[in-house]
Order: C-alpha cells, then structure tokens, then sequence
C-alpha cells in the first residue's frame, strides 16, 4: 500500500511539471562526466513467468521514450570506447542493457527497442542458450510452484506429499534454506526471494546440487514440475546482430557467482562464454557483466582474469552513475523493475546530477 501511494505521489510530481523543473535544474547546474548504464532482464506481462522485476511491453516502452527525450542514448561499445579515449559521447550519455538472454528480449524486447532506434548489449549465460534448460532459480522457482500447488490441494490423496513439502525433514538442506522452501511451499509470496538469495550465497557447485536434489526428490513424490527455459535462440541472436542495433556480451556460462568457485573455474566461464558467443554470432565479443553483479560477487583477482580474457569492460549490478574516468571493470549499473515511467524519470535526474556523490 505505502508502495502504492508513493508511485503516485511521483506520479502527480511528473504530470505537475516538477520532473521537467528539476531536470532544467539539473541541466544549469550540470553533472560533467556521469554517464548511467540501465539493466533490464524480463521484458513481458507482469507475472508472466513468475520473475521479479518483470518490466511489461508497455512499460518498457515507456521507458524508452523518456531516455529519447531527455538522454542521449549510446551503445556500450561506443561509451567505452569514449571512455577509454578519456571522454564522454555526451554529457547525458545513457546505455541500456539486459541480463540473461531470455526468450522475450527478442519476442518482446527487440521489437521496442527497433522502434525507437535505441541500442542494447545483451548478456548471454552460454549454456542457457545452448540447452534450452531453465536456470538454477527458475527451477527453483518452478519447484515452489509445483509443490505450492500440492499443499493447497484438498486432495486426500496428497496427504503424504504436502506433510513432507510442509516439513522438510532432510537435515541436507541448510537451514536457511529449509526455512524458506517451508513458508515457501506453505504459499508465502516472498519466501521465494529469501531461498534464492541464501543460495546464491553458496558455492555455485552446492547450490546447483541442492537444487538437483530437491527437483530429483519432488520427482519421487510424482510431483509434475515445469522445465520450460524460455530461453533465446541463436537464430534469434543473429537477427538482432545483423541488425547493427544489438550487440552481445558474456554473463558467463552456467550464470554461476565467480567469487563462489575455484579460480581456475572462474576463469574457464570467463573464457569460455566468449568463445562460444564468438563462434556462434561470428561477431567479436568485448564485454563482460558479472552474474548477480554485486560488490561480493567479483573482486579484484576476477578484475583481472577478465581484464586477461580480452574484454574491453565489465559491468556490475552495483547501483548508481558512473564518473569518468572510471574503471571500466567495475561499471554501475541501475537495474530497472516494474517502476512506472515518472519513478524511473526521478531516480535519473537524480543520479545523474550534482547532488549525488
């Protein structure tokens, strides 16, 4: 509710002409050297496959007209390129991209972006698009669906199934973990976001194999579980390739924490999602985003192994503008949800100006 009512106060803000003022405040004062990189991931109906910070057609679109009319919108390649030349392409430089390589950057994402000639980096997790299999949290996310809608079954014959989703007996589990698949299977909307983040805490190899175990185990309970990936395909990535709008970068290739594996490891999913992009798309592949981009999940020896792997930069999802010079391997990054057009119009003027360090 309290969520509700700000987004509209933002929003009478912007149809009152308070963004506009603040904006020609914002443009006296002026902000020299700050440039701003957006990262989407989903770009379709809300609740459409049940992942937080699902941005509509609309909604993107939206957003896409105010970055035309106030922004100057740039490519990554070109903003690094200014940047490691020690300039900027313009004073209210603005580049926009999205994580993961779902299915909707090109069924949905694409289409928009096409109209209103705006250009976008794409970071792939190469295995996602060449298996076709669901990501560690979509499964997860899966799971909690197929056993939520066990344990609000009246069916008696479900009596077993729901006292062992409802309890969780194997000590295996972590108990961070335990807790939250309970409340989660138990219909708690946001338990969902709490098992995620305690698995992301884990060494990549772990987290996978819970999430194997448990998937493995509501098999044995006959519990159907849906596999769909909604993944890109590369025919797909070409199209948008050949287009001269879009270009692709690395997210590794299993989407796995770097700073949760063997250097060695780390390395090889560096490497390796570039690689496989370059032989794929025919095209040279110059940048690198963390996966999960937070200050924990990279460090100055991953700096280096992609620094090493002939990138030209690597983004986090460390919130906030960047100042030129910066270091191009530690780009921010403000990750956009759902926000309405005005809320998103007030975080950049924001950002992008003076009054924040």
């Amino acid at each position: 509710m309290a969520r509700t009512m700000r987004r509209a106060v933002v929003r009478g803000a912007f149809r009152a002409g308070l963004f506009h003022f603040l904006w020609a405040t914002r443009k006296r004062l002026g902000a020299p050297g700050r440039f701003l990189i957006l990262a989407y991931h989903r770009i379709g109906w809300p609740g459409h496959s049940g992942a937080p910070g699902c941005v509509s057609p609309a909604l993107f679109a939206a957003h896409l007209r105010l970055l035309r009319r106030y922004f100057a919108v740039v490519s990554l390649d070109r903003l690094c390129e200014a940047l490691a030349a020690g300039t900027l392409p313009h004073a209210d430089a603005v580049a926009v991209t999205l994580d993961d390589g779902y299915a909707d950057a090109f069924s949905a994402a694409y289409p928009i972006l096409r109209a209103h000639r705006i250009p976008a980096t794409i970071f792939l997790p190469t295995r996602f698009i060449d298996d076709a299999a669901p990501l560690w949290w979509d499964r997860v996310a899966f799971l909690v669906a197929a056993g939520s809608t066990v344990t609000r079954s009246a069916d008696p014959n479900n009596r077993f199934r729901r006292a062992w989703l409802l309890e969780l007996p194997d000590s295996a589990y972590p108990a961070a973990v335990r807790a939250g698949l309970r409340r989660a299977f138990a219909g708690s909307a946001s338990a969902l976001a709490g098992v995620i983040a305690a698995l992301k805490s884990m060494p990549h190899a772990t987290a996978t194999g819970l999430v194997d175990d448990l998937t493995e185990r509501l098999r044995c309970l006959g519990i159907a579980v849906d596999q769909r990936a909604e993944a890109l395909t590369w025919d797909q990535a070409r199209i948008m390739a050949d287009s001269g709008l879009i270009d692709f970068g690395a997210h590794t290739v299993t989407h796995a924490i770097l700073t949760r594996m063997p250097p060695e490891q780390a390395e090889a999913e560096v490497r390796e999602s570039r690689r496989v992009i370059e032989a794929r798309l025919g095209r040279t592949v110059r940048h690198f985003a963390y996966p999960n981009g937070r200050h924990a999940d990279y460090s100055p020896a991953i700096q280096t192994l992609v620094r090493a792997a002939g990138y030209a930069s690597a983004a986090t999802s460390v919130p906030g503008a960047n100042r030129g010079p910066h270091d191009l391997f530690a780009l921010r990054r403000l990750t956009v949800g759902d926000e309405p057009a005005a809320v998103l119009a007030l975080r950049l003027t924001v950002l992008s100006s003076r009054w924040v360090p």
